[in-house]
């Protein structure tokens, strides 16, 4: 698992901006209501619903949020996972007001490579819980099937697969 993990890290730290936030597009907006967020997202901010003055603080975040992406240009990243809304809140203040974009996109290379990681650590820990999870993407991404092969640090290559990639039906891609 450490040898997947830092893997990522060099994943991450090697894709060209454009990539990166193309990557930010996929992560729920902090703030955002639950019917607009997967079930991922809901699980990692809920922290920030379970607090005092939650509905305050999620419409400060979003206005807040609008205003960053104004001004840099891409979606404020965070680790929302087990953080209230009031530290969200501060760290997104904080890294409003700095003004510096090559900082804030090293500061997103980063958060993403955290998510990824946290992330594929939990779902490594549990591959019933991965699988259950490809399968549910099928239908979301309208994919008829995949598989993903994990490498364990032993060497020991374990192959999870859902849809028709399950089946073994063959799955030729579109020309």
């Amino acid at each position: 698992v450490a040898q997947l993990l830092a893997r990522v890290d060099a994943t991450v730290a090697g894709l060209s901006w454009d990539e990166l936030h193309q990557a930010t597009l996929f992560h729920g907006d902090i703030g955002a209501s639950k019917a607009r967020m997967d079930a991922t997202a809901q699980t990692e901010q809920a922290a920030a619903r379970a607090e005092d003055g939650a509905d305050a603080i999620a419409a400060e975040l979003r206005a807040l949020g609008a205003e960053y992406e104004a001004k840099y240009g891409f979606k404020f990243m965070i680790a929302a996972k087990g953080k209230p809304g009031s530290f969200m809140l501060g760290e997104l203040k904080r890294r409003l007001a700095s003004g510096d974009r090559a900082a804030e996109q090293a500061t997103v290379r980063a958060v993403l490579a955290h998510i990824a990681k946290s992330r594929l650590a939990a779902e490594l820990e549990a591959p019933a819980a991965l699988q259950e999870r490809l399968e549910a993407m099928l239908g979301e991404f309208g994919v008829p099937g995949l598989s993903v092969a994990v490498m364990h640090a032993s060497g020991v290559v374990t192959t999870i697969c859902a849809g028709e990639a399950a089946s073994g039906r063959a799955m030729m891609p579109d020309v």
